[in-house]
């Protein structure tokens, strides 16, 4: 099947907010991360069914390769919907907010 990708608003920031600090640390690194980021997308998309639950049956967790990042996201018929991109480290309870 071929799954359309939509990213919220919300997971652009998260993105956005973690290439720029990763710039910011060392040059090239932001670009490295965005790239893991975006191999962990296209395997989300082939296959969006392997990485397992999060807490809620429809909500699947992927981690990003070489970072202390996951992709969150829900499979919904044809689309897949990012719904954020949460540094490890940070409160569960802010993630678990901004999750359907």
């Amino acid at each position: 099947m071929n799954y359309r990708l939509v990213i919220t608003a919300e997971a652009r920031i998260d993105i956005a907010e973690a290439v720029r600090w990763y710039e910011e640390r060392s040059p090239g690194l932001g670009r490295r991360f965005f790239h893991a980021l975006a191999e962990r997308l296209r395997a989300i998309r082939a296959d969006p069914c392997r990485p397992s639950g999060f807490g809620r049956r429809r909500i699947r967790k992927s981690r990003v390769r070489k970072f202390p990042y996951a992709v969150y996201y829900e499979v919904r018929g044809e689309e897949i919907r990012i719904h954020a991109v949460f540094h490890g480290a940070r409160s569960p309870r802010m993630l678990i907010q901004r999750l359907p």
